[in-house]
């Protein structure tokens, strides 16, 4: 795509696209306090954006705003595509388009956003020269300034997220959404079990896009305290299940750092469980507990269920 930010002015915008006025001169932008701080909230589509600097595949932005209890952004109307061009305005990066919810991934040539909405219902037009399907590869949409254009999904582009506001929807004591999260007084912190297993990696990305960090054992107390949320989360679970949580042997030298950088020994917990670290096959350098919070070593490309750990606050100002 040649096109490049920044976007026309909006005096372009409203001579070109008349339906706009109305919407203009009510438009509102305020600071979203109901949902993250890091979202900004926009009046006008009643939810919220947040413009992620950093490029990635599709399939990378897709993920990341499904972690961040979003939607990838779709310019579905003419209130969206305004609420779009102020994010990317506001970004001060220059871009030649984001990535956006519509694709063709499941059937080649049907474009539909996210949410449903076909291409052909959507206000917008392809750049001179698309859509051409080069090397018939090309199911992705990449937005820019109410033109798209149909690029390999494999490309990294940067990309906007949306949180649709709803009903009922209010922060937690945690400072999110997500009611799955429970804070713990003795610890100051919050804690939640995912029963879904993936990777150690996939594991920090998703902790980290919820606003926290794969969990760190501090202490004893704290380690009893951890032993009674799994016991609460799992009623009838073995003993054998393992969790992993935020340490690591990245370097494989023998020394276990936490995902904050600290030994455990720094951190204030380092009890393993019997026989272990056993590096089993060589290649156990990922961290995990045991369903009595003692510690084990684990494969790091194996999966398992994972707790995730965050402050009240990290997502709230």
């Amino acid at each position: 795509m040649k096109s490049q930010c920044p976007m026309n002015s909006l005096l372009g915008v409203m001579s070109c696209k008349k339906h706009l006025i109305l919407l203009l001169t009510c438009y509102v932008v305020v600071e979203g306090k109901q949902f993250r701080s890091d979202y900004t909230f926009h009046s006008a589509i009643d939810g919220w954006l947040k413009f992620h600097y950093v490029p990635g595949t599709w399939q990378d932005a897709h993920q990341r705003c499904y972690m961040e209890g979003a939607v990838l952004a779709s310019p579905v109307n003419a209130a969206m595509q305004y609420a779009l061009r102020l994010e990317i305005n506001n970004s001060s990066k220059d871009c030649a388009g984001i990535y956006v919810g519509v694709h063709s991934i499941f059937s080649k040539g049907y474009f539909y956003s996210s949410e449903g909405v076909p291409l052909s219902k959507m206000p917008l037009q392809w750049l001179p020269g698309e859509p051409n399907n080069a090397g018939n590869n090309e199911d992705c949409i990449v937005y820019l300034d109410g033109s798209v254009a149909d690029v390999n999904c494999s490309e990294v582009h940067p990309f906007v997220c949306f949180k649709k506001a709803a009903e009922n929807m209010s922060v937690m004591p945690c400072g999110t959404i997500d009611k799955e999260y429970k804070f713990v007084a003795d610890t100051g912190s919050c804690y939640k079990f995912h029963k879904n297993q993936v990777i150690w990696s996939d594991a920090f990305k998703v902790c980290s896009a919820e606003g926290g960090y794969l969990a760190i054992i501090n202490s004893k107390e704290e380690a009893a305290i951890m032993k009674d949320l799994f016991n609460k989360q799992y009623p009838n679970g073995p003993r054998s299940y393992i969790t992993l949580i935020g340490f690591h042997d990245w370097h494989k030298d023998g020394v276990w750092r936490t995902v904050h950088g600290q030994t455990l020994k720094e951190a204030g917990y380092a009890v393993w469980e019997i026989g272990q670290p056993d590096n089993a096959g060589y290649q156990e350098y990922c961290g995990a507990m045991f369903s009595n919070a003692k510690l084990d070593d684990f494969w790091c490309d194996k999966v398992a269920r994972f707790l995730c750990e965050k402050d009240p606050n990290s997502l709230q100002d």
